[in-house]
C-alpha cells in the first residue's frame, strides 16, 4: 500500500510508493494545507486530516524519526572520518614515490586504502539517506537494500583491516628507513577505528529502524481502517 504522512512547516515526512505516487503527493501539497495522511487502497486515493488520527501516527513514528536522525548523524561522522582517511591515503602515495621496488607495493596498497575509505564514506551516505528517506517505509526493497549495504560495509571493513595489516608488515621490515611511511600507516590505522565503530553502530541502528518501522506500520494500518470506518478518510478524485 502506498502512503505519505506529510507534517510540519516544511511539509516533509515519510512515504512509501513509486514515482507516480510522489508526483501525486506533490500535487496534493499544493492544494491541501496543513498536515495530512495520503494513502491508496483498492485503487483509490484518500486523505486523512483528522487531528486525533494524525496525532496517533505522529506518536507511532516518533521512534522511527529518532533513529533516522541518529543514522544521519553517524553518516555525517563517517563522512568526516572518510575524508581524513582519503587525505592520509594521498599522503602515503606521495611518500611512496621514488623509493625501492618493494615500496611500489606500498603505494598500490595506499591507493587501495584510499579507495576503500572513499567507498565506506559513500556507503555511509547511502545508509543515512536510505533510513532518512525510505527506511521508514520498511518495504521489502528497502530492507533488501539496507542488508546489501550492511554486507558491503562489513566486507569493506574486512578488506581495510587486511590492507592495514599488510602496511604494518611492510613497515616492520623497513621501519628505520621509512619512518614517514610508518607514521602515516599508524595514522591510517587509527583513523580507521572510528569508521569501524560507526559502521557497527549504523548496522545496529538499521535493525532497530526495521523493528520500530514494523511497529509504526501496524499503527498506520489501524489508523487507516479506523478512518475509513468512521468516514474520516476523504477520497481524492483528482490529485
Amino acid at each position: 500500500m502506498a502512503y505519505a504522512l506529510v507534517q510540519g512547516p516544511e511539509r516533509q515526512g515519510i512515504m512509501s510508493g513509486g514515482d507516480s505516487d510522489i508526483d501525486e503527493v506533490d500535487k496534493i501539497k499544493r492544494t491541501v494545507g496543513g498536515d495530512f495522511l495520503w494513502f491508496r487502497k483498492g485503487g483509490k486515493s484518500y486523505l486523512i486530516q483528522d487531528p486525533a488520527m494524525l496525532a496517533r501516527l505522529d506518536k507511532a513514528y516518533a521512534p522511527v524519526r529518532r533513529v533516522g536522525a541518529e543514522m544521519d548523524g553517524y553518516g555525517k561522522e563517517m563522512d568526516k572520518h572518510g575524508k581524513i582517511m582519503e587525505a592520509l591515503g594521498k599522503q602515503m602515495e606521495r611518500a611512496a614515490v621514488g623509493i625501492e621496488p618493494d615500496e611500489v607495493q606500498m603505494r598500490d596498497t595506499a591507493r587501495q586504502m584510499r579507495d576503500v575509505g572513499r567507498r565506506q564514506r559513500q556507503l555511509g551516505r547511502q545508509q543515512a539517506r536510505l533510513e532518512r528517506e525510505n527506511g521508514q517505509a520498511a518495504g521489502a526493497a528497502d530492507v533488501a537494500e539496507r542488508e546489501r549495504l550492511a554486507r558491503e560495509m562489513a566486507a569493506l571493513e574486512v578488506k581495510m583491516r587486511a590492507l592495514e595489516h599488510h602496511v604494518e608488515r611492510q613497515h616492520e621490515k623497513a621501519a628505520a628507513a621509512h619512518e614517514p611511511m610508518t607514521a602515516l600507516g599508524q595514522q591510517m590505522n587509527e583513523a580507521g577505528k572510528p569508521m569501524d565503530a560507526l559502521g557497527k553502530k549504523m548496522n545496529a541502528l538499521g535493525k532497530e529502524m526495521e523493528r520500530q518501522t514494523k511497529a509504526a506500520d501496524k499503527v498506520m494500518q489501524g489508523v487507516i481502517e479506523d478512518a475509513l470506518g468512521k468516514g474520516l478518510a476523504r477520497q481524492v478524485k483528482d490529485a
